[in-house]
């Protein structure tokens, strides 16, 4: 079978990011204590967070169990929360620092190196706003003939 590759593919950028949790999958929980989290920039650039709760030895991950409990937490934005329901992750927001590192088998990935906290949603900034509009010379002509028409009128 043969298949085209993949183009326009891009990294969240490396360095401070908002982040919206899109989705979180839960297929692997039950039978080897895994869990995707799906995030999404601004510019709708993805990023999946892998957490192994369940160690190769079958003792638990305690490095796992933190990140994500500290990625619960500022998605909730409740530092003393204890118990979460991955439903009510969905749609929250978290800061973070972002880092690329290249893969054991090559390629770029994004990941995040630490969470900073709860995010409100994605930052505006002027890009995002519509600019205003700017009235073509046309537009400016067909309004000063109305004027005067509507002035000779009287």
């Amino acid at each position: 079978m043969k298949r085209k590759a993949a183009e326009g593919y891009s990294l969240i950028p490396e360095g401070n990011q908002i982040l919206k949790i899109e989705s979180i999958d839960e297929e692997n929980y039950e039978k080897f204590g895994k869990l995707s989290i799906l995030m999404k920039d601004a510019h709708g650039t993805s990023l999946k967070e892998n957490f192994n709760f369940v160690n190769d030895d079958g003792t638990a991950n305690d490095v796992a169990d933190g990140i994500y409990t500290r990625l619960a937490r500022a998605a909730l934005d409740d530092q003393t929360a204890d118990e979460f329901d991955t439903n009510d992750l969905i749609g929250k927001f978290i800061e973070c620092e972002i880092v690329h590192r290249e893969g054991s088998k090559g390629g770029t990935f994004a990941n995040i190196k630490k969470i900073i906290g709860h995010a409100d949603g994605f930052l505006k900034t002027k890009s995002d706003t519509p600019a205003p509009h700017k009235k073509s010379a046309a537009e400016i002509l067909a309004e000063m003939k109305a004027r005067r028409e509507a002035a000779d009128q009287k």
